[in-house]
């Protein structure tokens, strides 16, 4: 017998016959698989890592992660173990538990130059707030004096003392319009402006508390000393977050931004291996079946496929690699976005490195120019499922068979889908060798230039191999066995990355000469290394226009991979050229300080009040022109009309016309924000200003609700339901903790502080790895602080000093459940306030957002439209000079694309929160406006991939050979007789954003664009234009690409329109009679502004 035990597959393929024979053999030979499954199982067990591994990778931990959970669990211990000194704890007196409150809202956690930027605001908006509590405090004094007899005690003169003064109702409404006021103009700003969320809640705490004890006030004397020491409280908690976060464990965004460059070429690497493994897939797979989406949005097709007995993983995922191919992709567009947002932070930052913020800048723009051709290659799969959708091949294959003629019908179908399966599986058995050449030499390159920019540590070996990154489920490349010895980090591989760059376009050859070969072209040798010599038959035509054109797309398609995978290997090559030249011009030798320059400060200061509206910045693109030469701008590049006032002509008109911006303000979304808060906040305060209720809401701490609203409230229902019920069940939470904290070591204040740490650096797991839950995280962390602190306090004062302003003391067991209630009907009256008078839904702002979103589509089509119009006809300029035509419409075309992007962002947020929406009525169609959401992303992309590869005819990018410029020069001539774009993607974009955003029918007999087939229109004025004879130009490659993206739009852009007539209709008055008893059917049609029924009358 073998010395190794046999697996128990092994064991499980032997036949019934080998085990027959006599029955001790038989009885031996069946024990023997159970032993070996035993000891099978023991070897796994043993290889099995511990347990506390385990839990680490379930849980997603990692260094940073623990660093910042170790940090942001700090300053509140800190704060409260310096409450227990009796100088400050005496200093502070009953507002000390604020102290560490300040201290987390200080939120010491964020990278430098982040968490300067918000501890700058946090001081302004705390100043601001005792300016303002000590105006509205010296108006509430001055009320009183007014309106009763003066009071001469030493009380109201004596700062320290607590007595309060009596009820005054003027000084009480005074402090109610202030308190009304400040919350108002605070959350609007808030709702606005993304970097004031943190400030305004320092805000609202501060005004919140002080306006909470302003009535009680008979000076003064008392309002300052009071604002003063809450002042003194905010800023050292503030003081505390800052210390900190600058010497424990400092951590730079610029640190933030290379660790991220290194996930991002990681993404990068992740995806290059789905890419290699799915057009591997493509060899042996119908690449053809995919999930195909429901026409009624409500899982029809899911549940037609399991009345035949699919499982649902097969029905929704009949391709594996082309799955995982799209995970990797959104991984990479993810961990850009992200890149995308840190980045100003670390160019603004001061600090000691190597890199400069220019180098940073340049590096993220070579990460962008690596994304675009590597999502336009990852859209393979959207091609081959737009092909299948388009021939019916898939949705056929789901439908119920009826009739002979249907069968015949499927069975035709299913032999053209075997054909089109086979011919593909030979065309990327030639594609292979190449593409997996390219796929292994661009892994390389990112490992060089994480080793060149000392983004990571090189090999202690030198004869080591390349590793990938983790994650990278890709074998090591055969180093050695190349030949040439030239590894990642060596000087000389960029020679060696240009010489396989090159190869792979020699390797080229192959596919288009079998392809050539199949459709009856012959070839000669040199046709690569001479593509102008002419040849014979050098038209693909056939008898039958339709196998001709079939024929032509393939070709589009062959060249649109070939293009993409070379126009990657070439960004790839320019990120490897950045890193080397780095280290020539000594960058990289040694590390200097870096500083930020005033314009970057200055762009920052205006960026902090920049509000992304849905709309153009039509300021950027005034007095555009070029030379001598005069450019005529369309209505987008001006300022938008207004239906109701002619532009202002006069002096008086230009004056009054800045007038109607405050109508605006008052009237927008963000005002109505602010009001609902300010409501909100003073149900709970007017018990505060009444007669009969102000002293028990002093002595319960109701000012507690009124922060809670503050912080918790939101616009939308959708999203205040979620966190609403998330923060009541953090604050019990919360409540349950305080008890084990406290009672747990015997209400010893060491024990205790020892303890709040611990669930303090537990709570902020929640605060980094799910930031959809930082504000209950942070509602936990202070109500706990409120609870402990307290009794602390209480401990280190004394019953009687913390009882002198009227609040009794509470054991914590009875306290901990009054915070809980006094928390939870906040967030009640925040939840309310949501939905009174009228809920503003995230459906209902999803359904806006959305109109927007086409709306801005079709102005980024626009873009795209005239800078491919403008390169064929050689009219662009020269980009880089400001105000060319080329600079202009690149600049818009960005813009556009950025405020796309994060509208998409919101799109899905909202649709998120959807679910969570009190459902009346019937229920909202999410499914079908998710598939709208992903259409749109898919649109954008492939208009990006239009205008990406319109750039080879540009002139600036035009190869100076001879010959390739006179067929560039040829085809634009040609182009220039013909229409080579259509504006019916636009026309087509903003009739659906206008239904989509007011809610209206779509007009009758719409017709969405079809498919621009220039290359026909080409063809018929100019038969050689598009010879194969030219199919080696890069200029013909791009044309293919541009051709492939384009009728991708219009695929896209016409399944848009199906989805949206769904929604809202369309405008049709026909009307059809159904008799029974003459089975007689008669219709007819009308117009108007709405839909009738199915019945109707004849007369």
């Amino acid at each position: 017998m073998s010395s190794h035990p046999k697996t128990p597959v092994e064991l499980e393929g032997r036949t019934p016959s080998s085990n027959s024979g006599a029955g001790g053999e038989t009885s031996s030979q069946e024990n023997k698989p159970a032993v070996h499954h035993e000891e099978e199982k023991q070897r796994e067990e043993s290889k099995r890592p511990p347990v506390l591994r385990r839990i680490w990778t379930a849980l997603d931990l990692d260094t940073p992660t623990l660093v910042t959970m170790i940090k942001g669990s700090l300053p509140p211990t800190i704060a409260l173990a310096l409450l227990q000194i009796t100088p400050i704890a005496d200093h502070f007196l009953t507002q000390g538990y604020v102290f560490p409150v300040a201290s987390v809202l200080g939120l010491c956690i964020l990278p430098r130059a982040k968490f300067f930027q918000t501890i700058i605001l946090d001081i302004l908006a705390i100043c601001l707030s005792a300016a303002m509590a000590l105006l509205a405090i010296f108006c509430s004094v001055q009320a009183r004096e007014h309106t009763t007899p003066k009071v001469s005690t030493v009380a109201a003169h004596n700062p320290s003392s607590n007595s309060k003064a009596p009820y005054n109702s003027s000084a009480s409404a005074i402090c109610a319009i202030w308190l009304f006021f400040n919350i108002y103009v605070i959350n609007a700003l808030r709702s606005r402006y993304v970097p004031l969320q943190f400030p305004s809640i320092v805000y609202a705490v501060f005004i919140n508390i002080s306006m909470a004890f302003a009535p009680t006030f008979a000076s003064m004397a008392q309002g300052k000393s009071f604002v003063a020491r809450l002042l003194e409280i905010f800023l050292a908690g503030f003081a505390l977050a800052t210390a900190i976060s600058l010497l424990v464990i400092p951590v730079t965004m610029r640190t933030v931004i290379f660790k991220e460059s290194v996930a991002q070429i990681g993404a990068f690497r992740r995806t290059l291996a789905a890419q290699g493994r799915y057009l591997q897939s493509i060899e042996e797979k119908d690449m053809f079946s995919h999930h195909i989406p429901d026409e009624d949005g409500q899982g029809s097709n899911e549940k037609k496929a399991r009345e035949k007995g699919e499982k649902k993983k097969d029905f929704q995922k009949s391709n594996p690699e082309a799955e995982a191919l799209k995970g990797a992709m959104r991984a990479v567009a993810s961990l850009h976005g992200k890149m995308h947002g840190d980045m100003p932070f670390a160019k603004r930052e001061i600090a000691y490195g190597k890199l400069g913020a220019d180098d940073i800048e340049q590096l993220f723009r070579l990460f962008r120019g690596i994304l675009l051709p590597m999502t336009g290659m990852s859209s393979v799969v959207d091609i081959y499922e737009t092909v299948a959708d388009k021939r019916g091949w898939n949705q056929m294959a789901q439908d119920d068979i009826y009739d002979e003629g249907q069968e015949k019908e499927r069975r035709f179908n299913d032999m053209q889908k075997a054909l089109a399966i086979e011919e593909w599986h030979n065309i990327m058995k030639y594609l292979h060798g190449p593409f997996e050449s390219i796929l292994d030499t661009m892994d390389e390159a990112f490992e060089h230039v994480l080793l060149v920019l000392e983004l990571k540590k090189r090999p202690r070996r030198s004869d080591s191999r390349t590793e990938a990154l983790e994650g990278v489920p890709k074998a090591p490349a055969d180093l050695e066995g190349r030949g040439d010895g030239t590894r990642p980090g060596d000087e000389d591989f960029a020679e060696f990355l240009e010489k396989r760059i090159q190869d792979f376009h020699v390797s080229r050859e192959g596919p288009l000469k079998e392809w050539s070969e199949r459709r009856g072209v012959d070839m000669p040798d040199n046709f690569f290394s001479e593509p102008f010599r002419h040849f014979g038959n050098p038209c693909v035509q056939s008898d039958d226009q339709r196998e001709h054109i079939r024929g032509q797309h393939q070709l589009y398609l062959i060249l649109y991979m070939e293009f993409l995978m070379w126009s990657t290997a070439k960004a790839v090559q320019e990120l490897v050229r950045f890193a080397d030249l780095k280290v020539e011009d000594g960058t990289m030798k040694r590390s200097r300080m870096i500083f930020c320059g005033l314009r970057r400060l200055k762009k920052w200061a205006f960026s902090l009040f920049t509000f992304q509206d849905s709309g153009l910045d039509e300021s950027n693109y005034e007095g555009l022109s070029s030379g001598a030469q005069i450019v005529y701008l369309g209505d987008s590049f001006k300022s938008r009309k207004d239906p109701e006032h002619l532009p202002p002509a006069t002096t008086w008109e230009r004056l009054t016309d800045k007038i109607r911006v405050l109508p605006k303000i008052i009237g927008s979304v963000e005002s109505a924000f602010g009001f609902r808060v300010a409501c909100a906040t003073l149900s709970v305060g007017i018990i505060g200003f009444l007669h009969q209720t102000q002293h028990f809401f002093i002595q319960q701490r109701i000012y507690w609700a009124m922060i809670m609203i503050s912080i918790a409230m939101t616009i939308t229902a959708g999203s205040s339901a979620f966190g609403f019920f998330a923060r009541i069940m953090a604050t019990f939470l919360a409540m349950v903790i305080s008890f084990v904290v406290y009672y747990i070591p015997d209400k010893k204040a060491g024990g205790v502080i020892t303890l709040f740490w611990f669930v303090t650096f537990l709570e902020f797991y929640f605060f980094v790895k799910f930031p959809r839950f930082i504000i209950a995280a942070i509602m936990t962390i202070i109500t706990q602080i409120v609870i402990l602190g307290y009794e602390l306090q209480v401990g280190q004062l004394g019953k009687k000093v913390s009882t002198s302003t009227g609040q009794p003391f509470y054991p914590t067991y009875k306290l901990a459940p009054y915070r809980l209630a006094v928390v939870s009907a906040g967030m009640a009256v925040a939840f309310f306030w949501t939905i009174f008078p009228y809920p503003i839904n995230d459906s209902s702002q999803l359904r806006k957002d959305l109109g927007s979103s086409l709306y801005l589509l079709a102005n980024y089509y626009s873009c795209v439209h005239e800078t491919v119009r403008m390169r064929l006809r050689g009219k662009e300029g020269d980009p880089e000079l400001k105000n060319s035509p080329g600079c202009k419409l690149n600049k818009a075309r960005n813009q556009v694309f950025s405020k796309e992007m994060m509208l998409l962002s919101g799109l899905r947020q909202h649709s998120d929160f959807s679910v969570y929406e009190l459902k009346v009525g019937g229920k909202f169609p999410k499914q079908r406006y998710d598939t709208i959401i992903d259409g749109v992303q898919k649109i954008l992309n492939y208009m990006a991939l239009m205008a990406y590869s319109s750039a080879a005819f540009s002139r600036t990018h035009s190869s100076p050979d001879t010959a390739e410029t006179e067929w560039i020069d040829d085809f634009s001539r040609v182009v220039d007789s013909v229409q080579v774009t259509t504006h019916a993607v636009t026309s087509t974009l903003c009739l659906l954003s206008n239904s989509v955003l007011n809610g209206q029918p779509l007009p009758p007999y719409l017709q969405p664009p079809r498919a621009y087939e220039l290359s026909q229109r080409l063809e018929a004025i100019d038969r050689e234009i598009l010879s194969v004879k030219h199919v080696a130009e890069p200029g013909y490659a791009a044309f293919a690409v541009m051709q492939v993206a384009s009728g991708l739009v219009v695929w896209e852009v016409e399944k848009l329109a199906r989805h949206v007539k769904a929604l809202v209709g369309v405008v049709d008055f026909s009307f059809h009679i159904v008799s029974t008893s003459t089975s007689l059917v008669e219709s007819g049609s009308g117009s108007g502004s709405g839909s009738v029924g199915k019945e109707g009358k004849e007369d």
